[in-house]
């Protein structure tokens, strides 16, 4: 899929699987699947949607660098906990309550890389840690939604 994009461009979802090799019936799980890996690793992303298809709509995809060709650059400075403390704080704002294990499921993170980062913004109240009833693990959330 990353060579097919890579080789002829921005393409939509269906040019996309048949360019890929994966457009037959069986095909659907293993495309989904590649394209969910290739999304997580921020090297595909969806750049606009086109009248493809039977329901006349699908995305165009195409790879992140062709997209955003000084996103390098302008993110050269960001150290790996920047990173993850401004995913984590949009994560939270977007989701209310969380768990660790949700975020690092979603993210496809391992648990200990948001030790730090978790820690810093409970530190600097950006996230505030919070019971749920009916569960004993440990949840957080916003400041904003406990004021």
């Amino acid at each position: 899929m990353f060579e097919a994009l890579l080789k002829n461009g921005p393409l939509d979802t269906l040019s996309l699987r048949k360019e890929s090799h994966l457009s037959g019936a069986t095909s659907q799980s293993p495309f989904n699947h590649a394209l969910e890996i290739l999304q997580m690793q921020f090297k595909v992303l969806p750049v606009a949607t086109c009248e493809a298809g039977a329901w006349k709509y699908a995305f165009v995809y195409d790879l992140t660098h062709n997209y955003y060709p000084d996103l390098i650059e302008r993110t050269r400075y960001i150290s790996d906990n920047a990173a993850y403390e401004k995913l984590l704080t949009l994560y939270a704002r977007t989701m209310g309550v969380f768990q660790v294990k949700e975020v690092t499921s979603f993210f496809g993170w391992h648990p200990g890389q948001l030790d730090r980062p978790l820690s810093n913004l409970v530190k600097s109240g950006s996230l505030q840690p919070v019971s749920v009833e009916g569960s004993t693990a440990e949840h957080f959330c916003t400041k904003e939604l406990i004021i």
